[in-house]
């Protein structure tokens, strides 16, 4: 099934904007992209940094992960890698971004992409979340803040307590269920974007990484 491409009226497709994402213009399959899956092991590296140099660990009794513990060499690792942890999420959210947008067809049934979302993001979650209950959550987490976790309504908390409650890693993932919610209604538009004009876009993107 093809789509065809507006020739007149407001989403009239501009001479530059690029052909379907994950495929050329002839419909041959455009090449996967090795080289962007291998940066993920950076990104990983900086959020690992980030959360073995903390002075605070996100679960009780709140014991320092910092090996250096409250030194002056600790305080300084602290600072040095706290903004790196943060730009790593902000980099895999945008990888992931351009990654999904890279493999999906111009046509696409929104119904399955959610469907696969949903089970790529969810149920992993549900069952890490039950085994850190049984392990260790359940000893200091209330059932209102289980619930909100399993439900990923916890991100909304501006409570520590609650928004990296029982899995504290899992606090993004409502954020990528945003992402997906917002991916069918923007993936249009995006496609008007002139070529021209993707690389102001991705310099904003990297530039707000690190403000």
């Amino acid at each position: 099934m093809t789509q065809t491409t507006p020739s007149s009226g407001p989403f009239q497709r501009p001479k530059d904007a690029r052909p379907a994402m994950s495929s050329t213009a002839d419909g041959a399959r455009l090449p996967r992209l090795p080289s962007l899956t291998g940066l993920r092991f950076f990104a990983a590296f900086a959020v690992f940094l980030f959360h073995v140099t903390l002075f605070t660990s996100p679960l009780p009794p709140y014991q320092p992960t910092n090996p250096f513990g409250a030194t002056p060499v600790g305080e300084t690792l602290e600072q040095l890698f706290r903004q790196l942890g943060y730009v790593g999420v902000s980099f895999f959210f945008i990888l992931s971004g351009f990654v999904i947008t890279w493999a999906t067809p111009q046509c696409f049934s929104i119904r399955g992409f959610m469907w696969r979302r949903m089970l790529k993001v969810y149920p992993p979650h549900v069952v890490v979340w039950a085994i850190s209950l049984v392990l260790f959550a359940g000893v200091y987490t209330s059932p209102q803040t289980a619930i909100l976790n399993l439900t990923l309504f916890n991100t909304f908390s501006t409570d520590p307590t609650v928004y990296v409650s029982v899995n504290p890693p899992s606090w993004p993932l409502l954020s990528d269920m945003v992402f997906y919610l917002l991916f069918p209604v923007l993936m249009p538009l995006m496609r008007l974007i002139r070529t021209s004009a993707l690389g102001k876009a991705f310099l904003r993107c990297f530039w707000g990484c690190w403000r």
